[in-house]
């Protein structure tokens, strides 16, 4: 689909095929997101969408808070931050759904994380995204 994406830039701009341009930034100017920028993009609206209770119950009980391992008022407890298991050991387990949406929910900036709503959330981490902001990992690609 990126591909695709690319070929739809490369007629809006009238760029050649065979060019080495990049097309981030083109993909910039549009306002656009790359695939895998949107995977994330969706990852994270639906981890937003649990952290404030807006999700189903079987999805919110994939996840824990830091404030509900422990009692201790620290930074990452009073931002919602969530927790994240230090032994993961396993690439499988590291490269899995909720554990990757988790450290990339938890480098987030606070006034992303506590938007009023989810509109306000998704165009603040469009933004956010578009400004190149959010290091994807590496299997993100």
């Amino acid at each position: 689909i990126q591909k695709i994406q690319n070929l739809c830039i490369r007629f809006i701009y009238n760029c050649k095929k065979n060019s080495n341009e990049s097309m981030s930034k083109y993909r910039k100017e549009l306002g656009w997101l790359s695939m895998s920028e949107r995977r994330a993009s969706h990852g994270l609206m639906l981890m937003f969408k649990i952290a404030s209770g807006r999700a189903p119950n079987y999805l919110a009980d994939l996840i824990t808070f830091t404030n509900e391992i422990h009692q201790v008022n620290t930074r990452s407890s009073s931002r919602n931050a969530i927790w994240i298991s230090k032994d993961v050991k396993l690439k499988a387990r590291r490269n899995a759904f909720i554990f990757t949406m988790s450290v990339l929910f938890n480098k987030l900036p606070e006034n992303i994380i506590n938007a009023v709503s989810a509109a306000m959330f998704k165009t603040k981490l469009k933004k956010y995204i578009i400004e190149n902001k959010l290091t994807l990992p590496d299997h993100f690609m």
